[in-house]
């Protein structure tokens, strides 16, 4: 039987958080480096929402969920159409979300 050499620069993938600008020696990025990076990026995106009226925004996220509760528990939903029924929902926001909020 042939052997077949692997190359470890096969193997090792440096796609993850914290590799991606890591210059040769630098030191390897740590669970809490890619944490306080991936936080730092929340806390911008979320800047804009936080100007917005927050409490009326939330009202209405919270009525669609209830919406959703309310047809998931309901007594005519069959077990099998809650997944695609889920797909569908999303689908249907994202999709609101991306002719209205430009």
């Amino acid at each position: 039987m042939k052997s077949k050499n692997i190359k470890l620069k096969n193997i090792l993938s440096e796609n993850t958080p914290g590799y991606k600008d890591r210059k040769f020696g630098a030191p390897l990025p740590t669970l809490e480096d890619i944490q306080n990076a991936h936080n730092a990026k929340q806390d911008l995106k979320e800047e804009y929402v936080e100007v917005m009226n927050m409490p009326e925004l939330n009202k209405h996220m919270d009525a669609i969920a209830k919406l959703w509760k309310k047809w998931k528990y309901g007594p005519m939903t069959e077990r099998s159409d809650i997944k695609p029924a889920a797909k569908e929902l999303k689908d249907y926001l994202r999709s609101w979300f991306q002719d209205y909020i430009k």
